[in-house]
């Protein structure tokens, strides 16, 4: 079962309706199983919300209160208990998947489930009353997280709905501020659907880095509200969405990394869920780690005597990626030219490699000043990119265009460079959104042609859009956040 641990925390929504007094009593997980099989006939297929409003807040109408009061006073008192583990979950999911989960995790553990309680919101929490005072709710909630101590946060499906939602974002914010560790678990119907996702190269950054509780959802117009003020008020909105991107990434990281511990045996996907697990690596600014792994990749595949040049090519490609970043700019220059000619080479053409390492031996000459020839390496990469996805609107061709720019900038040929950084965006923008690191880096660039031309306000105002999102899709401690804070 994939997880990760760590001193801070992620979580999902729950109920738009909560009491204004939090109830830490949860109920065991040997029981969740038992509701299941007493009620079998009514959940199949049913979501958690349809679960709480078919059976839950049915069977306490009468009395309005709280399913583990109803369990009490049917005397299965052993059944109710302070909670030890905090459930977090999307009410959208399958409710028969998140109690599995909880079943499963307690047999890997070796926990025992009758005396393992969870607060489990459609249960514990009162579902026939609302919440009268946000602020002093908020406080309570708060509170009980505290006490409560650990979450278990069920992701179903892999990629979930919680991103997007107000709730969900706000119950970060309270344990973060609790300092509650957590463990994100996925069921293991989900596991092998999720270890073809990373081996598909699954693109993580688009999968998180839209997120912004500002432009979250919830039920109520009021609760999203009073939830941007209580956020607001305290680590801000882009503290928030840096604390989730942070720890998504890390979650991904070592869900590769487990992964990869199960797939030794099979050589063929090991290879590929490795290189997509480097790239991770890279993104996250872990270039030492990045390094050492390719180094190892490589000089493995050398030792092959049938290792395959595009595979190969491929780890020269990042290899030579690393390898500028780190400054070493000749080593990065062999490094891609081989990975080029292996492309060449070929027998099975692949231009899209081939347009991405033309590319990035265009950014090596760039940074070595070789601006000329940048230029001309730059413009075949982009020919190579348009005859591979037969249109000018994807971010690869993006991504071309802003190197382009850079070299006309190195040359001072503002007015062309500007043309080309505007061209780039409207193209990412398009494919990726507003909130997206290659956004960021396309109006940072935006703001520095200005600075150049004697716009000062306007070169300002794209460096703040540009700090903003790479402080919610990077973090505060990777050097592109780093190096716009001083600027803004």
């Amino acid at each position: 079962m994939y997880k990760i641990s760590q001193p801070d925390n992620i979580m999902c929504f729950w109920a738009d309706s909560v009491s204004n007094a939090m109830d830490i009593r949860g109920v065991s997980v040997s029981y969740l199983g038992t509701f299941v099989r007493e009620n079998a006939m009514c959940l199949t297929g049913r979501t958690t919300s349809q679960v709480c409003s078919e059976l839950i807040k049915s069977h306490t109408a009468s009395e309005k209160i709280s399913y583990i009061d109803l369990v009490l006073r049917s005397g299965k008192t052993s059944c109710v208990g302070q909670a030890i583990r905090f459930v977090s979950h999307a009410w959208s999911c399958n409710f028969l998947a998140v109690v599995e989960t909880l079943v499963q995790k307690c047999k890997d553990e070796k926990e025992d489930e009758s005396t393992c309680f969870v607060w489990f919101d459609i249960f514990s929490v009162n579902q026939h009353s609302g919440i009268e005072d946000f602020g002093h709710w908020s406080e309570s909630f708060q509170s009980a997280i505290r006490k409560i101590g650990r979450a278990w946060i069920i992701f179903i499906p892999f990629l979930p709905v919680w991103l997007e939602r107000s709730w969900c974002l706000f119950e970060l914010y309270a344990m973060v501020e609790g300092g509650v560790p957590f463990e994100i678990l996925l069921p293991s119907a989900e596991e092998d659907e999720f270890t073809k996702y990373l081996i598909g190269g699954g693109k993580v950054e688009d999968a998180i880095s839209k997120i912004d509780i500002r432009k979250a959802t919830a039920f109520k117009q009021s609760d999203k509200d009073n939830i941007n003020q209580i956020v607001a008020a305290s680590m801000g909105h882009a503290k928030l969405n840096e604390l989730v991107t942070t720890e998504m990434r890390k979650w991904f990281v070592t869900c590769a990394e487990w992964a990869l511990g199960r797939m030794q045996n099979d050589e063929k996907w090991v290879c590929v869920l490795h290189l997509n697990t480097v790239k991770m690596y890279i993104t996250l600014g872990r270039l030492a780690d990045a390094d050492l792994e390719l180094e190892t990749r490589h000089q493995r595949q050398l030792a092959l005597l049938d290792a395959d040049p595009l595979n190969m090519a491929e780890t020269l490609c990042e290899l030579g990626t690393v390898k500028w970043k780190l400054g070493q700019l000749d080593t990065a220059l062999s490094l891609l030219t081989e990975a080029r000619v292996m492309c060449e080479k070929s027998a099975a053409e692949n231009l899209e490699l081939l347009g991405n390492v033309t590319n990035r031996i265009g950014t090596v000459l760039e940074a070595q000043g070789k601006y000329q020839e940048a230029i001309s390496v730059y413009q075949e990469s982009l020919d190579i990119k348009i005859r591979y996805f037969g249109s000018h609107n994807h971010v690869n061709v993006a991504a071309t265009e802003k190197n382009i720019g850079n070299v006309l900038f190195r040359k001072g040929e503002y007015e062309n460079a500007l043309l080309r950084y505007q061209k780039a965006l409207a193209i990412e923008e398009q494919c990726l959104g507003t909130v997206h690191a290659s956004v960021a880096t396309t109006k940072k660039n935006i703001g520095i042609v200005h600075g150049e031309m004697g716009d000062q306000i306007t070169a300002k105002a794209y460096y703040k859009e540009a700090y903003d999102i790479y402080l919610r899709s990077l973090g505060p401690d990777h050097p592109y956040t780093k190096e716009l804070a001083a600027f803004i």
